[in-house]
């Protein structure tokens, strides 16, 4: 199909051209055929082209080739890994991960906050409040999870300390039952 064809039926004269169209409207097709010669130069010209195509050597290229295609991508670099590469974690791994996390917060709440009482001089004091963020990070997320009432002082009452341990308990049974997907636990050797 040239590209000064103007006629509106280019699309279906191509169906029929391809063996797409059958009953009436391929006679429909035959019947335009005859009385447009823009149509009917396109069926010549597309005759033409079919013809020279089906005159063409067949050439088989043989087992070889595709030996030499393979062997060539082979032989070529590896990917460079993805950036988005992630840590891929069993559930195992995951419930010790998160039981040694709240085990950690659990231990350091007492002791941060015996250690602020302790009138140890301005140097421990700063330590002690640098020791603080991340269990301060770790209660925040906590309290966004279970919705705790805290205190308004800050500290950790006991009733307090005694849910978070249950709702740390509660998340690493949750997370023990989680279906994980991804790689093999144990790869095939």
């Amino acid at each position: 199909m040239s590209a000064e064809m103007h006629c509106n039926r280019r699309e279906t004269l191509e169906d029929y051209l391809d063996g797409r169209l059958e009953g009436a409207a391929a006679a429909a097709a035959r019947t335009h055929l005859r009385h447009c010669p823009e149509c009917a130069r396109a069926e010549a010209a597309r005759a033409d082209l079919d013809a020279a195509f089906a005159s063409l050597p067949r050439h088989d290229p043989g087992p070889e080739f595709t030996r030499a295609v393979m062997a060539s991508v082979r032989a070529l670099p590896a990917p460079a890994p993805s950036s988005r590469a992630r840590l891929r974690l069993s559930r195992w791994e995951l419930a010790c991960l998160a039981g040694l996390y709240a085990t950690v917060a659990l231990l350091l709440l007492p002791a941060a906050g015996w250690l602020s009482r302790a009138p140890l001089g301005y140097w421990w004091s700063r330590a002690v409040e640098t020791a603080q963020r991340p269990v301060a990070a770790a209660l925040a997320r906590l309290e966004a999870l279970a919705a705790l009432d805290w205190v308004p002082s800050g500290r950790l009452p006991a009733d307090a300390a005694v849910v978070t341990a249950l709702v740390a308990a509660v998340a690493l049974v949750l997370l023990a039952r989680l279906p994980l997907s991804g790689a093999p636990r144990h790869p095939a050797r």
